[in-house]
């Protein structure tokens, strides 16, 4: 499926912000402003996946620290960064890497969180990288990342996929799709959903994992991922 792009922004400075509260969602969340990658939902593959484990369970799970890193792209809301979801560990505790997946040298350009932009998560075709599991609630319904691709005139798609742990087949949402043009540099994703809700209505914690691939095409290309950011809404 091909996506359409706008460049937008820059970088953006950091604040700390208070964690969201723990209370059900019963809304959608608000669309964020300038979004350049729109894809349609995806839906679930007949596909089982075990990520590493983060937590022993729910119980172990407490609210994170959020700030607010994508002020420059007209967006206020409160992320947090997902595990190593930065990609300056070269070793990327937790994350299950296959097909050539690795972390490499340079990073967004937009350097949204801290000062640098060492490094970014580097996808050749056909390869895959598999978060570890996070802790999440109802409250947290979106995410979103920077994504740039190196080769010109390729026909390989991006796939981002959710994963939820507990459930004991078929646990894997294939979220999005898109292309990403080399001409247009590192781009910021739309929101992603989340979709806390496939593991029940009920209040209170549970797993999820993050998984990004790249399917080889006839002009296969390579991907680059950086600054992985899970979005909780925030109650005032």
């Amino acid at each position: 499926m091909r996506a359409v792009l706008t460049f937008v922004g820059c970088s953006a400075g950091l604040a700390l912000a208070a964690p969201a509260a723990q209370a059900q969602a019963t809304d959608d969340p608000e669309p964020a402003v300038d979004a350049p990658i729109h894809a349609e939902d995806g839906t679930v593959l007949a596909e089982t996946v075990r990520p590493d484990e983060s937590a022993a369970g729910e119980q172990t799970c407490k609210a994170p620290d959020l700030f607010n890193p994508l002020l420059a792209f007209k967006d206020r809301r409160d992320y947090f960064v997902a595990p190593a979801g930065d990609f300056e560990d070269p070793n990327l505790p937790g994350w299950q890497l296959t097909g050539g997946a690795q972390v490499s040298q340079g990073g967004s350009v937009h350097a949204v969180i801290g000062d640098g932009q060492a490094n970014s998560l580097s996808l050749p075709p056909g390869s895959s990288a598999t978060s570890p599991e996070m802790c999440v609630d109802l409250n947290y319904p979106v995410f979103r990342f920077f994504a740039a691709q190196l080769i010109p005139d390729t026909d390989s798609e991006l796939v981002v996929d959710v994963i939820y742990p507990a459930l004991t087949r078929n646990n894997v949402r294939e979220a999005k799709r898109f292309r990403l043009k080399a001409k247009d540099g590192w781009e910021l994703s739309d929101d992603i959903k989340l979709e806390p809700q496939r593991l029940g209505k009920r209040a209170g914690w549970r797993r999820i994992a993050i998984r990004f691939r790249v399917e080889s095409g006839k002009k296969s290309a390579a991907y680059r991922v950086d600054d992985v950011l899970i979005d909780p809404r925030r109650f005032n």
